[in-house]
């Protein structure tokens, strides 16, 4: 029998106030489906061990050609231990599942304290259901809030591999359009919608988020679109995440497109018009990723 006893984890965030209630540690783990325009995390979309050069701190050595012949390499990790400069970075490691578990487990009186706990996301973690489960089954047995943050693009059966153990979803809304969600993040939204109706089916704790993305999904339309979704769903709360360009600096230092280069981040007044869209179709709006109850 092949034991599944690790997870490939690129970031773990502690004392995290925005995925969930409570203060909480944020635990990404790596691979995504999705190919969003806005990404915050590119590093995190391959669902392999990756190295990542900081073109930054490179200061063109040649070190790393002379481990690895193959200059466009970014797996074996070789170039990394040799860079003078740490301009190489291997992203993500391995991490046994019971020391996933002990770290977070450190900081259980600040869950305790504050009704927070422990949320899982990525990438998307769900890519890596099998691992999830058995750590967020450790979790549970200790009493601890668990929640998943997921783009919803996964198969039926990996959101039931650990949905006994989820005590809340937080679920992306990026598009109502299936067409401009192709756009926007590389897939439709047809798996998207499925799944969130199959999770309120099941009667999951679940909190519908909206990145807010001025110029790209900021529209009436989509606002409207949005709404209609979850006044079909009987569900009458958004939590609107503005857009923030920290990630333009991050695609500069590793030299990768960035399609959004000098996207200004939403108006106070762009955002009250959402919220204003919102509320006229019944639907309340929280700013950010965290509970104001």
């Amino acid at each position: 029998m092949i034991i599944l006893s690790d997870l490939l984890i690129y970031n773990m965030q502690k004392f995290s106030v925005h995925d969930g209630p409570g203060v909480r540690t944020t635990v990404f783990l790596k691979g995504c489906p999705l190919t969003c325009l806005w990404c915050h995390n590119p590093e995190s979309q391959n669902r392999n061990q990756t190295v990542f050069t900081n073109h930054k701190k490179c200061i063109n050595c040649q070190m790393c050609k002379s481990v690895c012949v193959n200059e466009d390499c970014i797996l074996c990790g070789l170039c990394v231990d040799v860079c003078p400069a740490d301009a190489r970075q291997m992203i993500g490691d391995k991490i046994q599942i019971g020391d996933v578990f002990t770290e977070v487990m450190n900081d259980i009186i600040f869950y305790e304290q504050s009704g927070g706990g422990v949320t899982f996301s990525g990438g998307e973690p769900l890519l890596q259901s099998k691992r999830l489960k058995t750590l967020l089954e450790r979790l549970k047995d200790k009493g601890v809030h668990t929640a998943i943050d997921t783009c919803g693009y996964v198969s039926v059966s990996a959101i039931d591999e650990v949905s006994e153990y989820v005590d809340l979803w937080l679920y992306d809304l990026k598009h109502s359009d299936n067409q401009k969600h192709i756009e926007l993040t590389g897939v439709g939204n047809e798996l998207i919608l499925t799944n969130l109706l199959y999770l309120k089916n099941q009667k999951a704790n679940i909190w519908v988020r909206f990145p807010l993305i001025p110029t790209y999904n900021d529209d009436v339309e989509n606002i409207k679109g949005i709404a209609e979704i979850l006044n079909e769903l009987n569900m009458d709360k958004i939590y609107v995440l503005p857009y923030h360009n920290l990630a333009e600096d991050k695609h500069d230092r590793f030299n990768l497109d960035y399609k959004l280069a000098g996207l200004s981040e939403p108006t106070d007044e762009l955002i009250q018009n959402v919220i204003k869209e919102f509320n006229k179709h019944n639907i309340k709006v929280n700013i950010g990723g965290a509970t104001h109850e």
